[in-house]
This record gives C-alpha cells, sequence and structure tokens, in this order.
C-alpha cells in the first residue's frame, strides 16, 4: 500500500500543501519512499504522519528532511515501534 500511495503523490507533487497519511502503517520502507517525495516537494507546508509504526530509523529519515525545509510536522500519537 505505501508505494500506491507515494506513487500517486509524486504524480501531484507541485499541488499537494497539507498532507494527513496518519494511520495507514506505512514502516520504514514507506518512511524511506516519502522521504524521497518529501526532498522533491516544495509546495508541501504541513503533514500528519502519526500512527505509521515507524522505527527510530524510519523517523529520522523523515525528520532529517523536515529540518531542512519549512514543513511542519504533525506527530500526535508518536509510538516508535521497537
Amino acid at each position: 500500500m505505501a508505494i500506491t500511495l507515494l506513487e500517486a503523490l509524486t504524480q501531484a507533487k507541485h499541488s499537494v500543501k497539507v498532507l494527513d497519511i496518519s494511520d495507514n502503517d506505512l514502516g520504514d520502507d514507506g518512511a524511506v519512499e516519502l522521504n524521497d517525495f518529501l526532498v522533491s516537494n516544495h509546495s508541501l507546508t504541513s503533514i500528519d504522519v502519526s500512527n505509521n509504526e515507524f522505527t527510530y530509523h524510519g523517523f529520522s529519515l523523515l525528520n532529517n528532511v523536515l529540518v531542512l525545509s519549512s514543513i511542519m510536522i504533525s506527530v500526535t500519537d508518536l509510538k516508535l515501534m521497537q
């Protein structure tokens, strides 16, 4: 599911401003794909990635790209998977 969702996002990357992908169980593989999307996106201003079963590795990938951009990240319930 993560690949299909992120392929669609990549096609619409110049028009997405606010993205809520919470509760999608993306895991670290999804975090890698999402990271690639975030690096190339210049219109996104806010993203909610809550409840996606990221480990520390997946979340740190996303954090690194978000720190370098002006994107606000919303994580209402961050529970890192072990």
